[in-house]
């Protein structure tokens, strides 16, 4: 039997005897909802359909408590802000009456599915309703329009680095908490402890890290705790684990035939040396390390934290690595995070293309995914010589 959708509840605008009409009101006597914790960013395209076609709905304020001449908005805030942004004197405005909750509501309502509206300032709301109004999960749910455990999700957000008022006292834990999404967190919360959570998050976020990704980053801290270094499942993963470290072998020893028998013909290369930002075919590639191998000399790599996702006949492997060197003369230090995808064919593995990530030396403070030799290497690599 299929599950019967979601109720929502849509809350009733009570207006007072002299309001419940469209005004139009001095920008300047409108302030922003309180309760409203958006930033709001980016209203070129907004402000230009403004100018064109000029306001097509009301926003909606209420009249301050405290004063008869001012208003705070209920809803609209880009509206709001996009008119100030070109200048207008006023704006056309429905005055109604909501209490303090339902300004929340509103705000919450107005802004819920907005890909720009971070999943830490829903939560902050949603605690909000919670602690100062007395909302239980479900009747905010219902409200919303939402389930129960999309806002129970987001409040435990909040816990992830630790008690909130000790979290809001700390503006870089407030920071790269905003930075995460809820889904992230959710991934955190798999570990007891409290400071590996809070690397783990810095690296999510300088990295750029995906749900997935991040899913298995942390499956692989975890299991590693519990069994040691973690092992190929099966021979196939070990051909695999092979392959990758046959190629960085080969660049150790500066062997191009070695590093020839690992690639695909179709081998492609995105990687962290000049010319950056260019992905190279199998020639070229080739001819660059061949440049490459004629400048550098005592090459040396580490890898850590490799993992390999298998899939009938095509492999995908991420690792991070650290590589020493003299090149031209000069000393080398890089880590850098890497992405391998290899091939199976005529049964054999064959790598089709390698994509090097850099890791910034000058962000690596904020880099320690709770790996001691990482966070050595990083250390290391950011020391003078």
């Amino acid at each position: 039997m299929n599950k019967p959708p979601a109720k929502r509840y849509i809350l009733t605008l009570r207006t007072p005897d002299v309001d419940g009409r469209t005004l139009d009101i001095e920008l300047d006597k409108i302030e922003h909802n309180p309760f409203a914790t958006r930033e709001i960013e980016d209203l070129e395209i907004l402000a230009g359909s403004m100018k064109d076609s000029g306001l097509l709905s009301p926003i909606c304020v209420r009249r301050k408590h405290d004063s008869s001449e001012k208003f705070e908005l209920v809803f609209g805030h880009r509206r709001f802000l996009a008119a100030k942004k070109l200048g207008w004197k006023s704006i056309r405005a429905e005055v109604i009456s909501a209490s303090n909750e339902e300004m929340i509501i509103f705000s919450l309502a107005e802004n819920i599915n907005r890909s720009d509206f971070k999943d830490y300032e829903k939560a902050k709301l949603l605690q909000k309703m919670r602690d100062d109004y007395g909302w239980t999960v479900r009747r905010t749910a219902e409200a919303l329009g939402k389930s129960s455990s999309f806002v129970s999700q987001h409040l435990e957000m909040l816990n992830i680095f630790g008690d909130p008022p000790e979290v809001e006292s700390q503006p870089q834990l407030v920071k790269l908490l905003s930075s995460l999404s809820e889904r992230h967190a959710r991934i955190l919360l798999h570990l007891q402890d409290l400071q590996e959570r809070i690397q783990v998050a810095k690296l999510i976020v300088l990295c750029n890290l995906g749900v997935r990704e991040t899913q298995r980053y942390v499956d692989r801290m975890i299991l590693s705790k519990n069994h040691g270094r973690r092992k190929p499942r099966n021979a196939r993963l070990q051909e695999i684990q092979n392959l990758v470290i046959k190629d960085i072998q080969s660049y150790e020893n500066k062997s191009i035939a070695s590093l020839v028998s690992t690639r695909h013909d179709r081998f492609t290369l995105f990687d962290d040396s000049s010319p950056i930002g260019q992905r190279l075919d199998y020639t070229h590639a080739i001819d660059k390390h061949v440049r490459f191998m004629a400048k550098i000399a005592n090459l040396r790599y580490d890898l850590d934290s490799m993992n390999i996702e298998s899939f009938t006949n095509t492999a995908v492997v991420t690792f991070f690595t650290h590589y020493d060197a003299m090149l031209s003369g000069l000393p080398m230090h890089r880590v850098s995070r890497v992405t391998v995808v290899a091939v199976k064919e005529r049964g054999s593995w064959k790598i089709v293309h390698e994509h090097w990530s850099p890791i910034p030396i000058g962000q690596t403070e904020t880099l320690d995914p709770g790996s001691r030799k990482l966070q050595q290497w990083l250390t290391h690599a950011s020391s003078p010589g």
